[in-house]
């Protein structure tokens, strides 16, 4: 079952042109061994007087320890958003500090870069923070969004967290986002 697993996670991570795009979505810990995320957020984007809805899906896949593989899917009507990534745990105690990387296509192709640090506040309530960077290669040159995620997860159920998270623009190339959802564990 893990392995069919692994294997479509994978399938959909590489069938799809890959993507990513200010969503973190996480603490700084990654998937253990065998185990799997989904989760769904509905996204509020915000550029300069531009407002976008989106609804984003995202699942996991633990590698090995220490190691797990992320897919997103964003949905705006005719945009889609699709990326995936690979993030490895830095430092697995508190605070717990990952680093993925990746690549995505929203309407440009681009990499990835996600520094995430997460405190546990208590056994079921953890914020995170970070830095979260993209390149994105359009014409005429490459832009380079930088943002400020700030998140909070709330274990709800066993094996289902609340997410919430506010990405801040910190540079002209990047938008403001604004999102919540699940997630769920198994």
């Amino acid at each position: 079952m893990k392995k069919r697993l692994l294997l479509v996670v994978m399938m959909i991570g590489l069938s799809l042109p890959s993507f990513s795009q200010a969503q973190v979505f996480g603490t700084g810990q990654t998937l253990r061994s065998g185990r799997a995320s989904f989760g769904f957020e509905p996204a509020f984007l915000s550029n300069g007087g531009n407002n976008e809805f989106y609804m984003f899906f995202h699942g996991g896949y633990g590698i090995k320890s220490g190691l797990d593989m992320g897919v997103k899917l964003g949905v705006l009507g005719p945009q889609t958003y699709i990326g995936a990534d690979f993030e490895w745990n830095l430092r697995p105690s508190n605070p717990a500090i990952s680093l993925a990387v990746g690549a995505h296509n929203f309407i440009d192709i681009g990499l990835d870069g996600t520094l995430n640090m997460s405190f546990r506040v208590n056994g079921d309530v953890q914020m995170f923070t970070g830095l979260d960077v993209d390149i994105e290669f359009t014409e005429p040159e490459a832009l380079t969004p930088l943002w400020l995620p700030i998140g909070l997860e709330l274990g709800f159920r066993r094996n289902v967290d609340l997410v919430f998270e506010v990405e801040v623009g910190l540079n002209d190339d990047a938008w403001n986002v604004i999102g919540g959802g699940l997630n769920f564990y198994f």
